[in-house]
């Protein structure tokens, strides 16, 4: 018997989380496609939050009575598929890897450096980026740091946790950046980036993603996917879309999904993950 599927794709909101959300402060999502969905409780905690079209969660909306997204807030809605993506799927995208051991990988093999505490002691040897420092170092306990604001910009792959604490790029003036993660990604920096990769991916990583800069702006673009939980918190602002798996904890950086402070999601429509659902079958013996 062969069995005929329809696979119709899903159209995803701004910001989609298989299981329980938090909105706060003054979060904003926006955009043509400005929209959060939740697969389990959407809280919406304080009414200075801004959801420019739809606000939905499979489980319960859980907000003050004044509150609503600008075109439609509705609970027990139908659950929106996640796709399950791995950075391992990914691997192949990545100009650099950025070893567990402390070596650096390229598409060529090895290269071993001494990143040194400054983040110069590995240079990009292969044109056109030139003799351009690395800017990354390596601590055991605590993986990889970018710590240079003028860096190689490139894709990097990491089977540990990647830490931004430099504040690469400027209004107008992006630094081309994607990471791609088997662990956590920590952004403690202010950097302004857009992907380096072709896929416009500018964030996977396999456990959580935080977000924290509170000293000056930080500004991201494309797609972010994560496979635990989000801490979208400070002056930031993706202009993309991010997908949570919300897979059970294995890391502590993140506790729950929650985005706050300032924090605003702009999407409209752009570089979108895109998931598929059965709407009809039939069966030919």
């Amino acid at each position: 018997m062969t069995i005929e599927q329809r696979l119709v794709p899903v159209r995803m909101p701004a910001l989609l989380v298989d299981g329980d959300v938090t909105l706060q402060a003054d979060a904003h999502v926006s955009g043509s496609q400005g929209s959060v969905h939740a697969n389990g409780d959407l809280t919406v905690a304080t009414p200075t939050v801004r959801v420019d079209r739809r606000a939905t969660a499979s489980g319960f909306i859980v907000a003050d009575d004044t509150w609503s997204a600008d075109e439609m807030d509705a609970g027990q809605m139908p659950r929106m598929p996640i796709p399950q993506v791995q950075a391992a799927d990914f691997q192949a995208e990545a100009d650099y890897s950025l070893r567990a051991d402390g070596h650096v990988r390229d598409r060529n093999g090895v290269f071993d450096c001494d990143s040194g505490a400054d983040g110069t002691g590995c240079r990009d040897t292969i044109p056109p980026g030139g003799a351009a420092p690395l800017g990354w170092v390596f601590s055991p306990t605590a993986g990889w740091s970018l710590v240079l604001d003028h860096a190689v910009e490139a894709t990097f792959y990491s089977d540990t946790s990647l830490t931004i604490a430099a504040s690469p790029g400027a209004p107008g003036a992006p630094f081309r950046l994607s990471l791609i993660v088997e662990g956590d990604i920590d952004v403690v920096g202010t950097p302004t980036l857009r992907p380096a990769s072709a896929i416009g991916i500018q964030f996977i990583a396999d456990r959580d993603i935080r977000v924290g800069g509170t000293a000056g702006h930080s500004a991201f673009e494309g797609g972010v996917l994560v496979g635990e939980q989000l801490a979208l918190l400070g002056d930031v602002l993706l202009a993309g879309q991010a997908v949570v798996r919300n897979a059970s904890s294995v890391s502590t950086l993140v506790a729950a999904t929650v985005m706050g402070d300032s924090a605003e999601i702009s999407f409209n429509g752009t570089v979108e993950t895109v998931a598929y659902i059965v709407t009809g079958w039939r069966e030919n013996p």
